[in-house]
């Protein structure tokens, strides 16, 4: 027998449906008409992540969205490297012992990656808003009571309904794991805090945006000695421009992690796989640099070093070298012509495993671009790289002219080995 859900479910979105598939189709698509138009306005960079956080009334729903339409961006830093060097001096003062208060977008993008445990462990004080606990704790609510012939979860994306199915057992664990780290975060929290409506300032900034989003910054501006984790750096500069108040500085999961993974206290296995979850969240900017693509290529375990093409992909470089993504067009260039300088030269890569790799990297280059243009540009940065070199054999010679025959194909439309 199939279940009715209960009239008046606080997490049951009602909607006339109609009798048949289409029409159910259209009146769910319909009855998301609204949340549509909020996110075209974010989509479009005519309201920041925070006000539209605030109008989804959701975290968890506003960045899923993000990640569904793959459509807007999460930004982190504006892309230049001495603010990513910034943020990376902010997370080491963090880990020195510096308190830290975290907002929602950081929490829940340490929750997806399922590092609360590894990160929070080697923050000694670190403060969260009671806010996104009541959020979670609503979500555990809703995988806790599931049927036995589990639990159907209808969305809207790309104009299309998405139908998805949870059994009981995935339920279950999606509940156990959230409870776990629920649990994880408020006992090793200094403090678990809130801010009243009526000590914050008039500007709607304060008044208006969800205190999910805003109430570490405005902590942070009474605690002169502490730092934000947040993924919405651009919410604190619009505050501290409208009310006047002191930056406070930030920083970023990935700095974060990039920090500890410096620090040898995070492992690469670890680090790409949360490098590619920011990245399919599209977070901006990740910075990508020559040793991140060798180290990617090469595992070396002892005194053996293996190819290996698998961890490429976890870098995402198709999206995050595109045009879209707004990366530096110049420093793509030199980290690209940089590896692949690197690759060309070294006489114990085969030709096959050169193969195999080079469209991995040039392709991303040129796609979304002038690709005779750029094709032309990265050949001849390439070859003045590998002329800088002791020594120049045939062999340089032949692999540089095998590399500008992948891309005359790639150009051409015919298919290179490697995509």
């Amino acid at each position: 027998m199939i279940r009715k859900a209960r009239i008046g479910s606080p997490y049951i979105k009602a909607v006339e449906a109609g009798i048949d598939v289409e029409s159910i189709k259209k009146s769910i698509i319909d009855f998301y008409s609204k949340e549509r138009e909020i996110f075209r306005l974010f989509e479009q960079k005519q309201i920041p992540l925070c006000s539209y956080i605030t109008l989804m009334g959701s975290i968890g729903h506003a960045l899923s969205k993000i990640r569904a339409e793959r459509k807007g961006f999460i930004l982190i830093n504006d892309g230049r490297e001495e603010s990513f060097n910034y943020q990376k001096n902010v997370a080491e003062k963090a880990l020195n012992g510096t308190s830290v208060y975290i907002d929602g977008t950081s929490l829940f993008m340490l929750i997806e990656c399922g590092i609360v445990r590894d990160v929070l462990s080697k923050i000694p004080k670190y403060n969260i808003p009671a806010s996104i606990l009541k959020e979670y704790r609503s979500l555990i609510d809703k995988f806790s009571v599931v049927s036995e012939d589990g639990t159907l979860q209808v969305s809207e994306e790309r104009e299309d309904v998405i139908v998805r199915k949870f059994s009981k057992d995935e339920a279950e664990e999606i509940r156990s794991k959230l409870v776990s780290d629920l649990k994880y975060i408020q006992d090793n929290a200094e403090d678990v805090y809130g801010i009243p409506l009526s000590e914050k300032h008039v500007d709607f900034i304060e008044q208006k945006i969800s205190s999910i989003v805003s109430d570490a910054c405005i902590k942070a501006q009474r605690d002169k000695d502490s730092v934000v984790l947040t993924e919405d750096s651009t919410y604190i500069d619009i505050n501290s421009a409208r009310t006047g108040k002191s930056r406070p500085d930030n920083f970023s999961v990935r700095s974060l992690v990039r920090c500890l993974w410096e620090k040898k206290e995070f492992d690469w296995e670890k680090y790409l796989n949360v490098f590619y979850i920011l990245s399919i969240y599209r977070e901006c900017f990740l910075p990508v640099t020559s040793d991140d693509l060798e180290q990617c290529l090469f595992e070396k375990r002892g005194s053996i070093i293996t190819f290996t093409l698998e961890k490429f992909d976890k870098l995402n470089l198709n999206f995050v070298w595109s045009r879209e993504y707004g990366v530096n067009f110049i420093s793509l260039l030199g980290v690209s012509s940089d590896f692949i300088s690197r690759l060309i030269s070294d006489v114990s890569i085969t030709d096959d495993i050169l193969m195999k790799v080079l469209p991995k990297i040039f392709i991303p280059v040129l796609e979304g671009r002038d690709k005779r243009n750029v094709g032309d540009k990265l050949i001849k940065i390439v070859s003045q790289k590998t002329k800088s070199a002791f020594i120049i054999t045939r062999s340089v010679k032949n692999r540089i002219d095998f590399l500008k025959g992948q891309i005359e194909d790639h150009i051409n439309g015919i298919t290179v080995i490697g995509t």
